[in-house]
């Protein structure tokens, strides 16, 4: 594994070329559009390929392992074997229909003085089961819980007119906690509201009540 250390400029060529080259892609034998041009631009979601640089700017070691297929034991036996490390948790951000361009399975391993997480990348298209076509290990200082390494990059916000919207990489897709930035208050905390435009939407009629109050 340590020949197969990759840089993170690399690793950014690798995951646009996978995933971001063809405008489409075959799904069952027909061809459809390739979701991952709209997905990266969705100020809803998170950018995957964002989270994967955050992560190799921390992490002390990257290692490309997108020769292995992700339930390759290979891989697990050398986390184990050469490293001395144990699983300690293994995460789907589908699972919780997290907000995020791609969906990552991740496994969390832990030595005495590192962890690691082996990660997976899903193409953004067809069954989630499937099409995991990227994965990385990435080597970090021993933490007590894997999230600390997502702290600085697990929220995100965009506003619209005289409202923030602001969520969560650990929370539900279209779930927001809402702030009205002109009058600083809160609207709604952990509010399912939608996509893009029901948030325009949610806007509008927030707008029109405040309207109606002044009245």
């Amino acid at each position: 594994m340590k020949n197969n250390t990759i840089t993170q400029n690399e690793m950014e060529k690798t995951f646009i070329g996978a995933l971001r080259t063809r405008k489409e892609v075959r799904v069952f034998g027909q061809l459809q559009e390739n979701t991952n041009f709209r997905n990266m631009d969705d100020v809803t979601l998170f950018d995957t390929l964002d989270i994967l640089k955050e992560l190799h700017s921390q992490a002390n070691e990257v290692y490309d392992v997108v020769a292995n297929d992700m339930y390759d034991h290979d891989i697990i036996n050398t986390l184990e074997e050469l490293y001395g490390a144990e699983e300690v948790n293994h995460i789907n951000t589908y699972n919780w229909s997290s907000p995020i361009s791609n969906d990552l399975d991740f496994k969390v391993f832990n030595s005495d003085d590192s962890t690691f997480l082996y990660v997976n990348v899903q193409n953004g298209y067809g069954d989630i089961r499937s099409g995991y076509l990227l994965s990385f290990i990435f080597e970090f200082d021993l933490v007590e819980d894997w999230i600390y390494l997502f702290e600085d990059i697990s929220y995100k916000g965009f506003s619209i007119d005289n409202l923030s919207f602001e969520f969560s990489l650990f929370g539900e897709s279209g779930v927001f906690d809402v702030y009205d930035h002109e009058n600083s208050e809160d609207v709604e905390y952990d509010v399912y509201i939608g996509d893009f435009e029901d948030c325009k939407d949610y806007t509008v009629n927030y707008n029109k009540e405040l309207k109606k109050e002044e009245v």
